[in-house]
C-alpha cells in the first residue's frame, strides 16, 4: 500500500508540470537525501535496515529519474536556468567551454557505470551460489530474500542508468533543435546554452545516482559475509 502511494506520487511528479522552484527545493533535498542514504549504508548494520534496503533503493532510484524527467521538461522549454542549481552547476562547470563540461559529465556518467556493473556482478554471483532466482518464492530468511530482491533489482537499476543517458542527450540535440528552428536562437549561442543546461542536471542526477550506486555496493561488501549463515 505504501508502495504504492509513493508510485504514484512519482508518477504525478513525472507528468504534472512543476514550478522551477519546487523542482529546485526537491533536487537539493534528494541530493541531501541520497548522501544520508549512503552515510546509513556505511554505518548501520540493523536488521530492518536489511529488510527495507532493496525496496527504498529502487524507491530512490525512480524518485531520481522523475526529477530528470521534470527538469528536462523546463530545459526542452528553454527555462532550464530557471533552476537554480542547474544554472549555478552548469555555468560552473560547463560555461564558455560546454565541451569541457560534456567531457567531465562523461567521466562522472562512465565512474557510475562502473561501480553499478561491478555491484551487479557481484550480486548475480553471490545469489548464483545461494541458487537464487527472481521468481522463486518468498523465503522466511531474511538473507535469501534480500539478495532475491537485490539480483530482482540489478537489471532495471541498468535499465534506469540508460534512461538517464538517452535524457541527456534530448536534453542537448533536442534543446539545440528546439533552440534553433523554433525559437530562433543562433546555433553557437543555443549549443552553449543547452550544453550548459545538460551538463547541469546530468551532473546533480549523476553524483545522486553515485551516490546510490555506492551505497549498493557498500552493503553488498558488507553482507556478503552472511553467505556462510543463510
Amino acid at each position: 500500500m505504501k508502495f504504492g502511494l509513493l508510485s504514484t506520487l512519482l508518477v504525478l511528479v513525472m507528468t504534472l508540470p512543476w514550478p522551477h522552484y519546487i523542482i529546485n527545493a526537491v533536487l537539493i533535498f534528494n541530493l541531501l537525501l541520497v548522501f544520508a542514504w549512503l552515510v546509513a549504508s556505511m554505518f548501520c548494520r540493523d536488521v530492518r535496515f536489511i529488510k527495507y534496503f532493496p525496496g527504498v533503493l529502487l524507491f530512490l532510484h525512480l524518485l531520481v529519474l522523475a526529477l530528470n524527467v521534470s527538469a528536462m521538461r523546463l530545459i526542452l522549454q528553454g527555462h532550464g536556468f530557471s533552476i537554480k542549481i542547474v544554472e549555478y552547476i552548469g555555468n560552473s562547470i560547463a560555461g564558455a567551454q560546454p565541451g569541457l563540461g560534456l567531457v567531465i559529465f562523461s567521466l562522472l556518467s562512465l565512474i557510475q557505470f562502473t561501480l553499478h556493473n561491478r555491484a551487479c556482478t557481484r550480486i548475480k554471483c553471490i545469489a548464483d551460489n545461494l541458487n537464487i532466482k527472481h521468481e522463486s518464492i518468498a523465503s522466511s530468511d531474511l538473507w535469501l530474500n534480500f539478495w532475491k530482491e537485490m539480483r530482482g533489482w540489478a537489471p532495471f537499476a541498468k535499465k534506469l542508468a540508460w534512461a538517464h543517458i538517452i535524457i541527456s542527450f534530448i536534453n542537448l540535440v533536442g534543446g539545440i533543435v528546439i533552440g534553433t528552428y523554433i525559437n530562433g536562437m543562433e546555433l553557437s549561442l543555443a549549443c552553449q546554452y543547452y550544453a550548459a543546461a545538460t551538463v547541469g542536471i546530468g551532473y546533480v542526477i549523476a553524483i545522486q545516482a553515485l551516490f546510490l550506486e555506492t551505497s549498493t555496493g557498500v552493503v553488498v561488501s558488507a553482507y556478503q559475509k552472511q553467505i556462510g549463515n543463510t
